[in-house]
């Protein structure tokens, strides 16, 4: 519902190129380039700087897009309410989370469909830092993240404290340990995350091929470690939800399940997990209902 100005503006700030946006528009370049200079020549403001490798937003094009993007979060707000007030299919619901919490939203996702089969849900996995901007441009309705400090200017749904903590199979030699401290690793095979708040502890804590003198394995996918873990009998570092909520931990594990082992400190260790809202975004009908069950999802991981 936004003006053919405006919506031509969006795909060239969110491009950086005239000709992408053109593709994605379906439209000529000059086309896009006509509405671009009727919006500067209405405004009385460069909207953009002109370079060989793209559009640039200058100040004033930053406050339009930001305007832009609030009035077309807002329109896509309202015709979702009208559709669902009508009984229409609904929105999509797009939520973005962290790695380690993936398992857990997808079976939020999957308990909220069993519940109302005619809603649609956008699911998707990215590092922390990418969450979070897609959550100020208004691209995700809720973002699960893990964090060591709250972003200040969105909007916080709930926040979890967890600790980076070590797993092992439970016929490993640490796991008959109650916590383990940096010398325990020393030497050992060790699987470690390469991005992500826990990459930031793991490069407090030293953790590194120099420092343990054995063999490393990194990987952006925890399903991808976990899997090393158990293939290989290495010590895994990751988040204490992340790993219960696989299913398995000390109490109740199978002879080839997990042990969750702390660290000595574990207060040094301490992050949270946020879950967001989009700070220009209001949640519709659907929105609240699986955020609803989101939380209980992570609440009982919380608590295992």
């Amino acid at each position: 519902m936004l003006s053919t100005a405006l919506r031509y503006f969006l795909e060239v700030a969110r491009t950086g190129s005239l000709s992408e946006a053109s593709q994605r528009l379906h439209v000529t370049v000059s086309a896009v380039s006509r509405q671009i200079a009727k919006l500067e020549d209405h405004l009385g403001a460069p909207l953009f700087d002109r370079h060989p490798r793209g559009m640039v937003l200058t100040a004033s094009g930053e406050l339009l897009a930001d305007y832009a993007r609030r009035s077309a979060l807002e329109a896509e707000r309202v015709a979702v309410e009208v559709r669902e007030g009508v009984g229409l299919r609904k929105g999509a619901v797009r939520i973005a989370v962290s790695d380690g919490v993936a398992l857990i939203a997808s079976r939020a996702v999957r308990a909220f469909q069993a519940e109302h089969p005619d809603a649609a849900v956008d699911l998707t996995v990215a590092p922390s830092d990418a969450i979070v901007k897609q959550l100020r441009q208004g691209e995700v309705d809720l973002g699960l993240v893990f964090t060591l400090l709250p972003e200040a200017d969105l909007r916080i749904e709930k926040s979890w404290s967890t600790y980076t903590c070590v797993f092992v199979r439970r016929d490993h030699p640490l796991a008959a340990l109650p916590s383990v401290t940096i010398d325990d690793l020393r030497g050992v095979k060790l699987a470690l995350p390469t991005h992500n708040t826990i990459a930031r502890v793991v490069a407090l804590l030293r953790v590194d091929e120099r420092t343990m003198q054995a063999s490393t394995f990194t990987s952006n996918s925890f399903a991808i470690i976990c899997d090393y873990v158990r293939g290989e009998r290495a010590v895994g570092i990751a988040s204490d939800i992340a790993i219960r909520s696989l299913g398995e931990s000390r109490a109740g594990a199978g002879d080839d399940g997990f042990v969750i082992i702390p660290f000595a400190q574990p207060d040094l260790y301490k992050r949270t997990v946020q879950l967001y809202g989009s700070g220009g975004r209001i949640l519709s009908g659907s929105g609240m209902l699986l955020r609803n069950i989101l939380i209980g999802a992570v609440d009982a991981a919380a608590s295992a």
